[in-house]
């Protein structure tokens, strides 16, 4: 047939990263135990082969009404293998550092692991003048994670879109030079971040009856654990106006995840401590937005803009048995944000006496300066912002360019990990630095202050987790600012020369956030939980780029 073609690609990748750390018994984290070394290996070899059929048969004579029909098969297979081992009791001498000079082995740790994949997919478009597009997909996925009962799954995916430019009523506008209306709803699975081997019943060494070693139980196994099933609905326009000179797109999206993996526990009579389970369900809706525009143009000045906005709601609708789950600074909770903080409640410092107060409960109605009467609560501050974006201009005059790029963060809440050491009211005091707020601490009667009395051996407990060291995570960041300078073709001729380009780029150079207590920057990752990391660093780069 001469629509049909047939393609087999396969795809591959193997690399190792080797670690050796090494900690001095002089000073430091290794001089407790006489110094201490760590070696880690880890090897990775994964790859895809896929094969599929491709035809596409024409339905006019102008080729322009067709349909396309795909349909193949696909196998993913990832190998693994971990080793690595720790010492400490060093020599006295800086020139020795690795595992062979260490008198005191401490751990040592081997294990391979792999999984695989295997897929049947098919995938379907038929087009009308790129007017109406219908399309569609099916794929069955087996995975090895999962349960012997259960390792297939069956998802889909329907979309439409409709050109509406292309219609006669449109097709000669002066405004409107691209309309486009499309929809899609669509399932696919997940089978990640949960273990290769939760749904086996497996056994644990090192439970050790004196010299002899020992196993015991420590899965019990589930064989019809399954895909975590994503149910997709999306809805867009993307269009331009007066020949593209503004353009953007304006999409929803509503996307519930069932089938979620959960860890249920068990009863302890029952030897573990619990199994993961598909339990759960979760949805995340939004909108995003985004907008390009060239308000001048002309020979020799021009002046873009882009933009895009993005809003995320997420909430947790189902778990076993409507029970909440602890998951360090969270709890996630039927109702709540997936990253809802869960702690107590800061009510401030008495200032009376200096002591910490903490709400006893939600409700807000009574203080206490004692930690075990402060129950946790949820606090209805996440993690996640609400808002988030970029905003960027670039000017471009007679080979002169320049480029400004914001990055901005709303709605979210940042917490602060290491706050209990270094905002301790004197619990490590010349042990570990402190934060200079605790120069504003309470001293007399009557000071209104949010820091407590600092106390040798601490104050009542001031500097366990709370709302206190919950920071609005609200900034607007200058990630990129960029100056080039492109000569002129004419002062090129006669060398090897096609092109030459002198740029100054300066990157990450200011950072406006709202919350001036917050001691460190707001950008913590999805997480929002800052761990002593480095400062995101101010970079100056200059550069030629040259084309021969």
């Amino acid at each position: 047939f001469d629509n049909l073609k047939f393609t087999s690609k396969y795809s591959a990748e193997y690399f190792d990263v080797n670690e050796n750390q090494y900690l001095n018994p002089f000073y430091g984290d290794g001089f407790a135990t006489g110094g201490g070394a760590y070696a880690y290996y880890k090897r990775v070899f994964d790859y895809t082969w896929s094969n599929y059929l491709d035809f596409r048969g024409n339905l006019n004579k102008n080729k322009d009404v067709y349909f396309d029909i795909k349909a193949g098969f696909e196998a993913q297979s990832q190998q693994n293998y971990l080793l690595n081992a720790g010492g400490t009791n060093f020599p006295k001498i800086l020139a020795l550092k690795y595992l062979a000079s260490t008198a005191k082995p401490t751990n040592a740790y081997s294990l391979p692991t792999e999984q695989g994949t295997n897929s049947i997919f098919s995938v379907g478009d038929f087009n009308y003048k790129d007017r109406y597009v219908l399309s569609g997909s099916f794929r069955r996925d087996g995975s090895s994670v999962f349960g012997a009962n259960r390792r297939w799954g069956n998802f889909y995916s329907v979309g439409a879109t409709w050109n509406i430019n292309e219609e006669l009523f449109l097709r000669d506008s002066k405004v409107i030079s691209l309309l486009k209306l499309r929809s899609s709803y669509g399932e696919n699975g997940n089978s990640n971040a949960f273990g290769l081997y939760t749904a086996l019943p497996t056994f644990g060494s090192g439970y050790n009856y004196g010299p002899n070693p020992g196993t015991a139980l420590n899965n019990a196994g589930n064989a019809d654990l399954t895909w975590e099933i994503n149910k997709i609905f999306n809805v867009g326009v993307d269009f331009g106006l007066f020949k593209n000179r503004i353009t953007g797109t304006v999409e929803y999206y509503n996307r519930k995840t069932s089938g979620l993996i959960i860890y249920v526990p068990y009863s302890l009579t029952a030897g573990i401590a619990g199994q993961n389970t598909n339990i759960g369900a979760m949805r995340n809706k939004g909108i995003e937005l985004s907008l390009a525009a060239r308000p001048i143009m002309s020979k020799s000045f021009t002046w873009d803009i882009a933009a895009n906005f993005a809003h995320n709601i997420n909430k947790v609708e189902k778990l076993y048995l409507g029970n909440p789950i602890p998951n360090g600074n969270f709890q996630i909770g039927e109702g709540h944000d997936v990253q809802e903080y869960f702690t107590r409640l800061w009510a401030g410092v008495d200032p009376a006496n200096g002591n910490p107060l903490w709400y006893t409960d939600a409700s807000k109605g009574k203080t206490t300066s004692k930690l075990s009467e402060a129950t946790l609560s949820y606090t209805g501050k996440s993690a996640s912002p609400k808002y988030f974006g970029s905003f960027t201009n670039t000017f471009n005059y007679k080979g002169l360019s320049v480029q400004v790029q914001f990055n901005y963060n709303f709605g979210n809440y940042v917490n602060d990990q290491w706050a209990y050491y270094l905002q301790s009211e004197g619990l490590f005091l010349g042990g570990f630095n402190q934060y200079n707020s605790e120069l504003s601490s309470w001293k007399k009667v009557g000071d209104k202050t949010n820091v407590p009395q600092i106390i040798i051996g601490g104050n009542n407990g001031s500097n366990n987790n709370s709302t206190r060291f919950l920071y609005n995570g609200d900034y607007i960041r200058l990630r990129n600012l960029q100056f080039g300078y492109t000569l002129p073709k004419n002062v090129l001729k006669g060398t090897i020369l096609s092109g030459a380009n002198l740029y100054l780029r300066g990157t990450n150079l200011f950072i406006f956030k709202q919350d001036k207590n917050l001691p460190f920057d707001p950008e913590q990752g999805v997480s929002s939980s800052a761990n002593l990391n480095v400062y995101i660093p101010k970079t100056i780069t200059v550069g030629l780029s040259l084309t021969l």
